[in-house]
């Protein structure tokens, strides 16, 4: 039994054909070398022998095949001697050279990871980091496709094959020019803030639509007046230079002023319209390697017990 031959089963478990197999394999292989279909069966019949079972079926008809009922039993144990290996090889590596991606939006990027990426240059110059603006969406298609190491999304994934580890919880605040009358209020409530002109987000498909939070919080208020709605735009960057030309006030996500390059102030009302969250989105086989391990951990020390969980195996 060796390495290989469990990385085919996990492959092919994930993937249901050898040839969506191996071209999953030669995608997230770090020396780019192409595996052929034929031989991953190999690798695999070579474990059928070497265990005396059969491990997958073919699907009658079709090329797609599944896992036999002795084999599921195996996979959770392969993921975990795999997953081992592959730590011990990082481990213990002459050399420390690689590279460390990860996707995230752009208001996370810009508003929570500069200091982060600082740190961890300066602890680990020699690992070449690269980050990816994206869409929530993406963000989930870029860490199930491999094309980065793992993704800080704004909610929980679709399906069950990738682990989501919520990082931070955040409300939203409204923002108005300097001075303006709102930020002399002692308690603003939402029936305060239909009678200034307001500048929002525009409504968002996605799983993660602010835009649908702030309507919903003035529908339970049931403030007396319609909110006075005078701007959509696509991003909070673009609300606060609004508000800063005195256009109106603004509604935004409390992530995007944890840095000020605008001339505004912030106005905190509680809770009124809920919360939004940024988690950790990965795969569950990935390895965590030494450069994830210390890149999340300079994000918090909150990550630390997951991290633990997965270096012994375990998983969700």
């Amino acid at each position: 039994m060796n390495d290989r031959q469990l990385e085919a089963l996990i492959y092919l478990s994930r993937c249901g054909t050898f040839k969506e197999a191996a071209r999953s394999l030669y995608h997230d292989s770090d020396e780019n070398e192409y595996v052929t279909p034929e031989a991953l069966q190999y690798r695999i019949r070579a474990l059928e022998e070497e265990l005396g079972i059969s491990l997958y079926k073919k699907r009658q008809g079709t090329s797609r095949v599944t896992l036999t009922r002795e084999g599921h039993l195996f996979l959770n144990e392969a993921i975990t001697i795999h997953q081992r290996m592959q730590r011990w090889r990082s481990m213990f590596a002459e050399s420390t050279r690689g590279k460390l991606s990860f996707a995230a939006t752009e208001l996370v990027i810009m508003h929570r990871l500069p200091e982060p990426v600082r740190l961890f240059h300066e602890r680990l110059p020699q690992i070449e980091l690269v980050v990816k603006a994206a869409s929530p969406e993406n963000i989930e298609a870029k860490v199930r496709s491999g094309e980065v190491d793992f993704g800080l999304a704004t909610h929980p994934p679709e399906g069950d094959d990738l682990e989501y580890v919520v990082w931070k919880r955040s409300g939203f605040v409204v923002i108005t020019p300097r001075g303006h009358e709102l930020t002399r209020m002692e308690k603003p409530a939402l029936q305060d803030l239909v009678h200034f002109p307001l500048i929002v987000l525009l409504p968002d498909p996605s799983r993660s639509d602010d835009r649908a939070r702030v309507d919903a919080a003035f529908r339970r208020a049931e403030v007396n007046h319609t909110p006075n709605i005078v701007l959509e735009t696509s991003n909070s960057e673009l609300i606060k230079t609004f508000v800063e030309a005195g256009i109106g006030v603004g509604i935004v996500a409390e992530t995007s002023v944890l840095t000020l390059r605008h001339e505004i102030d912030v106005v905190r009302m509680g809770d009124e319209f809920g919360q939004t969250e940024v988690g950790l989105l990965v795969r569950e086989e990935k390895l965590i390697t030494r450069a994830m391990r210390e890149f999340l951990l300079l994000l918090s020390d909150t990550f630390e017990p997951w991290l633990e969980k997965r270096e012994n195996g375990h998983r969700r």
